[in-house]
């Protein structure tokens, strides 16, 4: 290994080791509704405060949304994987649920918790 080698490969580690230690902490700031959206478009919004079951019927399928202590996950789907059922239930700002079959997203949202702005495309 010559002296520009290791130089770079120095250089490479400490850039990786600086991505890592600056990046973004997840919110944890607790969502107040959830909004879900159907192949990008709003389906609805929902209070998390209020324990309720939903049921999203689109011509992708049908999904079943339930809302109990503060946090909303999905119950049953008639996809054929099910993986939206398996995943974390929303809780914070910015938790989301996707269902891919049925174009499905499930995102958590809060007046004061959103995070500001995440990318900016032109």
């Amino acid at each position: 290994m010559k002296r520009n080698d290791f130089f770079l490969l120095l250089l490479l580690l400490l850039g990786t080791l600086a991505a890592f230690l600056l990046r973004p902490a997840p919110s944890t700031a607790k969502a107040e509704w959830i909004q879900v959206t159907v192949d990008g478009k709003m389906y609805g919004t929902w209070k998390l405060n209020t324990p309720q079951t939903i049921t999203v019927s689109t011509p992708y399928g049908e999904n079943v949304i339930l809302i109990q202590n503060g946090a909303a996950y999905v119950s049953k789907a008639d996809c054929p994987s099910r993986d939206c059922m398996k995943l974390k239930p929303v809780s914070n700002t910015g938790d989301t649920i996707v269902c891919l079959p049925h174009k499905l997203i499930v995102e958590g949202k809060s007046k004061n918790g959103n995070g500001g702005i995440d990318t900016i495309a032109h």
